[in-house]
């Protein structure tokens, strides 16, 4: 046996016994006062106010002197509401601490205890995190004169906020929010939100930013609802969503399951990038949207705005990457600021719902940049956008900005030019040309004839641009012409090279196998155009289109002749009704006649009569559900269907009365 020395040992002891009772070890402390005392002696290591109670005044202070990473609980007495309301500013967390809402009993996921700031002062802020690794999660953070939360400090790094309301009451539907930001984060490698709901942090109805992100880097944001209620489906308006200033290397959003942020009804633009901050990604959003990405509660300006701020990445290559930028009120993208180039957007959906087929339109343009270095979509696989159904263009490109390059993009349905270069309509080609402005306005082909045999489509055509200067070509198809006769691309076919003469000249036939331009066999054909691309990346304005189009691809329609009732958008049986109704009630969107084909007709009879009226109005009243509730058949109103048959579904039906489904 080893010999110990008994004076070690009574050394060992005394000095121990004369640390002080917090020194150097974590230490848990329970808040079961809602008052405002700060702590009576904070060497004792005992939360006490003088009282024998414990404020989280008391409490910060404590875990403030206390060595190690402490943590702060509840246990407030009665049955509730839980509201702290401080006289004055709460101390800045200046050591490791975890303060957890979600200890209080009574919590069923989601907060119920509140700090209140409207008696905390003037320009005071609910928390301060100076230090590193600390948690807060399950609060309630509102109307302070400052922000709701501030990360600040060379050593507040890899903190953590999960599952709080931040500028909302204890129900997360009503606004009652900080007049400075929700959050701020002024620190590295910091942590808001995750992909679990219950580390959604609700950050709505505050009078400056939902968060703020302040000349820093690494920082993650993930899974929060900002500008909404809790059910993502109502606006509660911050000023700005997201704001990221002079900060680079940041993620908002992600791949991974629950990971996107819902980033809507904000009353300025959704993100907003200000300052010299370059490879942030934002990526797997709804901005604009609901929850459902199918509904408009929109950014009152553009869905993402740069002011000075280059090269940053939005979207992506892989499916989960996708941003849904749609039903914001100015342009879905807007880089019109100096310094805002060598942006990447890939991958999105800019103007549809959530299935990249719906109408969900951008008021403003779909991207609208003034900048160079742009890349909107891509030749690789996953890195075309769709960018449909927005007010203005579908691709915007003013100024002197050159190098954008455009590529392989569903563009369609714009109310504007699918892609506009100087922003005044069609910019018609010159020989050789030599003009510049944005893009350099490249000339764009000329397609002489396409045609469809044998399963393969064969195009030809020609370019006049520089001479002896290599050019990508990108055709597609459309369902209609665009009403200017130049465009749009709705339907990505295939690219070609090629390679212009000392005159300027080139000339193409490229055949792309299993395409098919009339694929209802009615002898229609869909409208074709194409752009160039040169070798520095600039694209032009789409070609002239060779054909009309087909007013309904998925009916055999050889006269071209619309039925005898209204056509939505997105309806290509031309039976009434778009995908967007014909999906969920289960009806064939791609024919208008047979068994489940035609929503008006319930009974599958071919017409729409009495008895298919009386069918629905048999379930009037009733949400959609097993039964007894009605069959998700009988809900063909509003567009999309509101989940109850009702009097808008006998209307929608009447509307067809005594029609056969093969006018």
């Amino acid at each position: 046996m080893r010999y110990i020395r008994p004076g070690l040992v009574a050394f060992v002891l005394v000095a121990a016994l004369s640390l002080p009772a917090n020194a150097g070890f974590a230490t848990a402390f329970t808040v079961n006062s809602v008052g405002d005392g700060g702590d009576s002696n904070t060497l004792d290591g005992i939360c006490d106010d003088g009282t024998g109670r414990c404020t989280l005044r008391a409490a910060i202070q404590q875990a403030n002197a206390s060595a190690g990473a402490d943590t702060i609980g509840f246990n407030l007495p009665g049955p509730g509401p839980y509201s702290i309301a401080p006289a004055s500013p709460l101390p800045a967390v200046s050591d490791t601490l975890t303060t957890d809402g979600t200890t209080q009993p009574g919590f069923v996921g989601m907060p119920i205890v509140e700090l209140r700031g409207d008696a905390a002062g003037a320009n005071a802020d609910g928390l301060l995190l100076s230090s590193l690794n600390n948690v807060v999660k399950g609060l309630i953070v509102n109307r302070f004169s400052g922000n709701g939360i501030d990360i600040k400090g060379n050593t507040a790094t890899g903190n953590a906020l999960y599952g709080n309301f931040i500028g909302t009451d204890r129900t997360g539907t009503v606004s009652i929010g900080n007049s400075g930001s929700g959050v701020i984060v002024a620190s590295n490698n910091n942590t808001i939100g995750g992909a679990s709901p219950t580390e959604r942090n609700i950050i709505s109805g505050n009078g400056f930013f939902g968060l703020q992100i302040a000349s820093s880097t690494g920082n993650v944001v993930r899974g929060n609802f900002i500008g909404t209620d809790k059910t993502g489906t109502t606006q509660l308006s911050n000023a700005t969503g997201l704001f990221i200033g002079s900060a680079g290397g940041n993620t908002v959003g992600g791949t991974g399951a629950g990971e996107g942020n819902l980033i809507s009804g904000n009353r300025s633009d959704g993100i907003r990038f200000q300052g010299l901050g370059s490879a942030n990604f934002v990526q797997g959003n709804l901005i604009g949207t609901d929850v459902t990405g199918t509904r408009d509660l929109g950014n009152a300006l553009s869905g993402i705005q740069c002011f000075i701020a280059p090269g940053n990445i939005i979207g992506g290559s892989q499916p989960a990457a996708r941003n849904v930028i749609s039903g914001n009120d100015a342009a879905g993208i807007t880089l019109d600021s100096a310094g805002c180039d060598h942006y990447q957007i890939q991958g999105n959906y800019i103007g549809t719902d959530v299935t990249g087929g719906e109408p969900l339109g951008n008021s403003g343009d779909g991207v609208l940049t003034l900048l160079s270095d742009t890349l909107i979509g891509g030749t690789g696989s996953g890195e075309a956008n769709v960018i449909a159904y927005n007010g203005r263009h579908g691709v915007a490109i003013g100024g002197s900005a050159v190098r954008n390059t455009v590529r392989s993009n569903s563009i369609f349905a714009n109310a504007g030019l699918g892609i506009d270069l100087g922003l005044d309509g069609v910019t018609p080609n010159d020989p050789g040309d030599p003009d510049s402005g944005a893009n350099n306005l490249q000339n764009y082909p000329v397609i002489g004839a396409a045609g469809t045999s044998g399963g393969s489509t064969t195009i030809s055509g020609s370019l006049n641009s520089s001479p002896a200067a290599t050019f990508q070509l990108d055709f597609f198809a459309n369902t209609q012409c665009d009403p200017s006769l130049f465009g749009e691309g709705e339907r990505f076919l295939g690219a070609t090279t090629v390679v212009t003469n000392s005159s300027g000249d080139a000339s193409f036939t490229v055949t792309f196998a299993g395409v098919d331009l009339d694929a209802d066999h009615d002898g229609v054909k869909e409208a074709v155009t194409a752009t160039a691309t040169d070798a520095s990346g600039n694209t032009s304005e789409f070609s002239r289109c060779l054909g009309s189009g087909d007013n309904c691809p998925a009916w055999a329609n050889p006269a071209q002749n619309l039925p005898p009732w209204p056509v939505p958008p997105n309806d290509p049986d031309c039976d009434g009704f778009s995908t967007r109704v014909e999906n969920p009630v289960g009806t064939n969107p791609l024919a208008h006649c047979g068994t489940n084909a035609w929503p008006a007709d319930i009974n599958n009879d071919g017409f729409s009569d009495i008895s298919d009226i009386s069918l629905v109005g048999g379930f009037f009243g009733k949400p959609v559900g097993p039964s007894p509730n009605a069959p998700a058949r009988y809900d063909v109103a509003p567009d999309p269907p509101d989940g109850f048959v009702d009097i808008s579904d006998i209307v929608k039906i009447g509307g067809f009365f005594g029609k056969s489904c093969t006018p």
